[in-house]
């Protein structure tokens, strides 16, 4: 098995189990936090390590995203479930 160590400072454990789970149906994996700061990945042989570093960045891309937008997309989502008082107006307008 090969290891892979990863800064908790940079990716969180979430983005690295998502990596993980991502790759899991063709590939053996084992995550462990050695510390507050360090945890390692054992993959087994034949997974690609750059594959997989470049997967735990896409998905810490995707949490930071989330996060950063996430007020935005919660008022987004609230007016478009909004009640609306003039709905068939709206459709007509639409036909």
């Amino acid at each position: 098995m090969k290891t892979i160590e990863f800064d908790l400072f940079a990716y969180s454990i979430q983005a690295i189990r998502r990596a993980c789970h991502e790759v899991s149906d063709s590939v053996s994996l084992e995550i462990n936090v050695i510390d507050e700061r360090r945890a390692v990945v054992s993959v087994a042989d034949g997974m690609i390590p750059d594959r997989f570093r470049g997967a735990v960045l896409d998905h810490q891309i995707r949490l930071d995203t989330e996060a950063q937008f996430r007020t935005v997309r919660e008022l987004i989502l609230a007016q478009a479930f909004a009640p609306c008082d003039n709905l068939a107006e709206i459709v007509e307008r639409c036909q």
